[in-house]
């Protein structure tokens, strides 16, 4: 059987890109429901460590939301840092930090993300807005000059999330409601800037009820 330890995926619009390593396999899939139906069913075979997946704002979504209600270990990267998704590592000092700020609610220890002043200057002052809404999931968080320090809970509590207007903590907070159930996205509206039926196709990517949009 061949070895797969990590997974690369580099996404387009149209595209999704397997890379594994260290076997070499290479695959491309369409970025359509069939295809993330056929990549999550490769990637259950091979049961690699880690699956890399290239954050590109809105064609990734439904891709690593897919991934997440399978089980599979997925981290979530910047593509402008990252060169060969076969070798990444999955470090967060590569990640999409909103994705990665609401991932460390499930992480076995504390999550410290750093050099991100500038998410202070987006659609709101998304960090403090990332402080304020992990702790309602039971997170303890430091809010730091140019990042977090997030110490997850022993098991996150349902929360209602509330969104400030800003597209990017609407879609990544979902995420969450991928492992919590009763997460409620207070403002889901917001997405209309960059992904009008992104709930839509979260409901169709993953088993039950997504959370809710209110």
């Amino acid at each position: 059987m061949t070895t797969v330890e990590w997974v690369g995926i580099d996404v387009s619009e149209a595209t999704l890109d397997l890379h594994a390593a260290p076997a070499g396999t290479t695959a491309q899939y369409a970025n359509d429901d069939l295809g993330i139906a056929s990549v999550v069913a490769a990637l259950q075979q091979w049961a690699p460590r880690l699956i890399v997946l290239e954050a590109t704002g809105a064609y990734h979504v439904p891709l690593a939301a897919a991934l997440g209600a399978a089980g599979l270990p997925v981290a979530i990267v910047n593509p402008r840092q990252v060169r060969d998704f076969a070798k990444a590592t999955g470090q967060l000092a590569k990640t999409d930090r909103l994705d990665a700020a609401v991932l460390a609610l499930f992480a076995e220890g504390e999550t410290v993300i750093r050099n991100v002043a500038n998410l202070r200057v987006k659609e709101t002052d998304r960090l403090a807005a990332l402080a304020a809404e992990l702790r309602k999931f039971g997170a303890k968080v430091e809010e730091l000059k140019d990042g977090l320090r997030i110490t997850p809970p022993l098991k996150p509590r349902a929360a209602r999330v509330r969104t400030y207007g800003d597209h990017r903590m609407a879609m990544s907070f979902a995420l969450a409601g991928l492992k919590t159930k009763g997460v409620e996205i207070a403002g889901a509206e917001c997405v209309a800037k960059t992904f009008p039926d992104y709930f839509d196709r979260l409901r169709r990517l993953v088993s039950g009820k997504p959370p809710k949009s209110v």
